[in-house]
């Protein structure tokens, strides 16, 4: 099973936003490794005024609820940053939620929203035609693909990190040797440079390093414990 946090559907965002689950992933699933991890990057439509992130942050706060922040839906790791965004500024903002990350990029091209946060890997090809405004990305590092889009700790919010990740699942009761021989092969095959050139083309970096069953353990853990108070805080459930 390959779990993802690019949909609402993803085990971080279900173990928050459902308050009761048919199934725990802490007992049911026995974690692999992290496979992959994906920057978010705050952008904007291309007619909003401010030019860095320091000018966002005083534009919206003193603007508050009259700025538009578009996501992907109740759950969508967009939705998550967007929260995270505003826990971080102190300011609530205008929720617009959309079905998909396609709407939310068509909204901001047309200036019918002010603002997302989008997966770098989603948004791009606009950035990088300049289609639409860039920020921040949500990663310790500016990534390959987005050179001139800085990192959110450059731009004064260093606890705006925040990444998608992908990981790898069996069943609860796989045996011990056949999850070490998956994770062997989970780090040789994320070693392999062709891979790696792949993922980096599209914004993602592999993660030989945590493609083992105690790092995904952990990242799981420590997602939920981030991200529940802020989705209690907002009232924002899905049952």
């Amino acid at each position: 099973m390959l779990a993802s946090e690019t949909t609402p559907t993803g085990l971080r965002s279900a173990v928050t936003l459902y308050r009761k689950l048919p199934f725990d992933p802490t007992a049911d699933l026995r974690p692999v490794g992290v496979v992959s991890d994906a920057s978010m990057a705050i952008i904007a439509r291309p007619g909003y005024q401010p030019e860095s992130l320091a000018d966002l942050i005083k534009d919206v706060k003193a603007r508050g609820q009259d700025v538009t922040f578009a996501h992907s839906g109740l759950g969508a790791s967009s939705q998550l940053c967007g929260l995270l965004f505003m826990a971080a500024v102190d300011k609530k903002l205008t929720q617009v939620p959309f079905r998909g990350g396609g709407p939310v990029l068509q909204a901001l091209l047309a200036n019918q929203v002010d603002l997302g946060c989008e997966q770098a890997t989603t948004a791009a090809p606009q950035l990088q035609s300049k289609s639409i405004k860039g920020y921040a990305v949500t990663s310790t590092q500016r990534i390959p693909a987005l050179p001139g889009v800085p990192t959110v700790v450059e731009g004064g919010l260093p606890n705006m990190e925040i990444s998608v990740w992908h990981g790898l699942f069996v069943p609860a009761k796989t045996p011990d040797s056949v999850v070490q021989t998956l994770s062997a092969a989970l780090v040789k095959a994320l070693q392999d440079p062709t891979l790696a050139r792949r993922f980096i083309d599209i914004s993602t970096v592999p993660t030989p390093e945590k493609a083992t069953p105690h790092s995904l353990a952990q990242t799981l853990k420590g997602d939920i414990g981030r991200w529940r108070p802020l989705i209690e805080a907002a009232g924002q459930f899905a049952d």
